[in-house]
C-alpha cells in the first residue's frame, strides 16, 4: 500500500455505532498498516474505496487468541470507506476482496472476526458462505465485546466483481 493511501485511512472516522472502527492517526497505526499485510482498494478514479488485511493483522487480540485462530485458515479483515458505508456496495467490496485473497492463497479456507453488534456485516458475511465457528470476548480497561469468529463454508453464488484495485 502506498503510504499517501494509508495515511488517508488512518483519519477515517466512523459515525454513531460504527464510531469503534475509527481510527486514531496514530503512527502506530500508520506503522502497521504499512507492514504489507493491508491492501487499500481504489476505483478507476483513484478515490479509496476501502482497504484489507490479512494474516495476524486480521485477528482481534485476546487472551483467547490461540485457541480461536488455531485452525489452517488465512484470516482477513476489511474496512469500507466510511462515505460509502450503507449505500448497498457491500456484497461486491466482499467479493472483491475474497477474490484477491483466494487468488494470493488458493486453497486456503478463509477466516474472518467480527463483533456480534454488527448485525449487518455479519448477514453479508453469512450470504458470502460464512459460518460462525466461535465466539469470544475482549475486555478491556474500558468495556467488553463479544466476537464471533467464521470461515468460509461456501459461496458458490458468483458476483460480478467491480472495477476496484488495489492501491
Amino acid at each position: 500500500m502506498r503510504e499517501s493511501l494509508a495515511q488517508e485511512i488512518v483519519s477515517w472516522q466512523y459515525g454513531e455505532e460504527y464510531a469503534v472502527y475509527s481510527m486514531d492517526g496514530s503512527a502506530d497505526l500508520l506503522t502497521e498498516i504499512l507492514d504489507g499485510s493491508y491492501y487499500a482498494l481504489v476505483d478507476g478514479a483513484g478515490n479509496i474505496v476501502g482497504h484489507y488485511c490479512i494474516g495476524n493483522s486480521a485477528q482481534v487480540p485476546s487472551v483467547v487468541q490461540d485457541e480461536m485462530y488455531k485452525a489452517d485458515c488465512i484470516d482477513f479483515g476489511l474496512g469500507m470507506n466510511p462515505s460509502l458505508v450503507g449505500r448497498g456496495l457491500g456484497k461486491h467490496f466482499l467479493r472483491f476482496i475474497l477474490d484477491c485473497v483466494e487468488l494470493d492463497h488458493p486453497g486456503k479456507r478463509i477466516r474472518l472476526t467480527v463483533a456480534t453488534f454488527n448485525k449487518r456485516a455479519i448477514k453479508l458475511y453469512e450470504n458470502a458462505g460464512f459460518v460462525e465457528v466461535n465466539r469470544f470476548s475482549k475486555v478491556t480497561a474500558d468495556d467488553a465485546c463479544e466476537f464471533i469468529v467464521m470461515v468460509q463454508n461456501d459461496f458458490s453464488q458468483k458476483i460480478k466483481t467491480p472495477a476496484f484495485t488495489e492501491g
